[in-house]
């Protein structure tokens, strides 16, 4: 798609079953065109939002497969429109004063892993090596060229100035080696079995 293509003059609503919501938290949302109208209060309360740990196994979780489908089909999936948003995602994530307690949080991922196999439970997204010790978030090398076209395309979506993508995926690189440490594995598939 043309570069034009990329970000549409639309507002897609997704509903349905396939979403987790624990933990989740309620919150007031004020959406941006706010900022337009002053004198409009266009703030909704108590909106069941999912809290952020959980989005952040989530994103994990399609990093994951969005690898192993590259490794599977030598392709991006979607057609290689709008994935890189997940690694940049997952690199705003770690800048939460959180995060660190996200990464050990072993019982949210294991149910974050079984409600994607559950949902989502394609064979080339190799959901059943999702899990520590087996984690593949970071992309080689004819992935990684796919990716930043994308990422290139997807930084008219960003707010501000989008982070360079070598450092995105340094950071997922890292995140990689942390939730795949040997005694992070042993305890998530110790908690998996149970």
């Amino acid at each position: 798609a043309a570069t034009g293509d990329y970000i549409r003059s639309a507002v897609k609503i997704e509903s349905g079953a396939k979403s987790a919501l624990d933990p989740h938290v309620a919150a007031a949302v004020t959406p941006y065109v706010a900022q337009d109208l002053p004198n409009l209060d266009l703030t909704v309360t108590n909106v069941t939002t999912v809290k952020p740990e959980r989005t952040f196994w989530d994103k994990v979780i399609i990093l994951h497969g969005l690898r192993q489908w590259h490794d599977r089909r030598n392709e991006l999936r979607h057609g290689g429109q709008r994935v890189s948003r997940h690694y940049y995602d997952v690199h705003q994530l770690m800048q939460a004063a959180s995060a660190h307690e996200w990464q050990t949080d072993h019982v949210l991922a294991v149910d974050c892993v079984q409600h994607a196999r559950l949902f989502f439970g394609s064979t080339d997204l190799g959901l059943e090596t999702a899990q520590p010790g087996t984690f593949t978030l970071s992309p080689g090398t004819a992935m990684r060229d796919a990716l930043a076209r994308d990422y290139e395309a997807m930084a008219a979506m960003v707010f501000g100035k989008a982070p360079p993508l070598d450092a995105v995926l340094a950071n997922v690189q890292q995140l990689e080696k942390i939730i795949n440490l040997p005694v992070i594995a042993a305890s998530l598939a110790l908690r998996a079995s149970s």
